[in-house]
């Protein structure tokens, strides 16, 4: 349950997204100071990280092309992975190599995260912005367009670090 009130200065994108806190102002309050701040997973969404060997905007081109949605999207250029918000969801199994499912299940519940808005923090940006609509990228959609993505890169993709989620090999 959410504790407080978020702020409604604060954008919509901002609000949803900090919305899932126990204390939302911190989030906000972090990102107003151009900090990145832990986010907490398992309540609107979960995360899917992947290994990026140059494929987001392939990806990201993919789901428009198909006219999937997209929804935010986390880069980070210093672990070069992305990491897709996607909906909660119990899934028996995630067995995509070079990916990571995150979930509010895992040791580490929470993801760091830089505010939502255009530029560079610490070397994370949003590719896709969260606009509080609570639009989220779906695990299939993401799947298959992994799927068609990778055979068109060179080389294969190597694993992602370790986040306490399950990662597929």
């Amino acid at each position: 349950m959410i504790s407080g009130r978020l702020s409604l200065a604060a954008p919509a994108g901002w609000r949803w997204l900090a919305g899932v806190d126990t204390d939302p102002r911190f989030a906000l309050g972090q990102w107003e100071r151009g900090r990145a701040a832990l986010v907490r997973l398992g309540c609107r969404f979960d995360a899917v990280r992947v290994a990026d060997g140059g494929e987001t905007a392939a990806i990201v081109a993919d789901l428009h092309a198909a006219g999937r949605p997209v929804g935010p999207l986390l880069v980070d250029r210093q672990t070069r992975t992305s990491t897709w918000l996607v909906p909660v969801r119990r899934l028996p199994s995630w067995d995509l190599r070079g990916t990571e499912l995150l979930t509010g299940d895992d040791e580490a519940p929470a993801i760091l995260m830089p505010p939502p808005t255009p530029g560079e923090t610490n070397g994370m940006y949003w590719a896709v912005r969260p606009d509080g609509s609570g639009r989220l990228t779906s695990h299939l959609d993401l799947a298959v367009a992994l799927r068609r993505v990778r055979p068109r890169l060179r080389g294969p993709i190597g694993s992602t670090r370790s986040g306490g989620g399950r990662k597929a090999s």
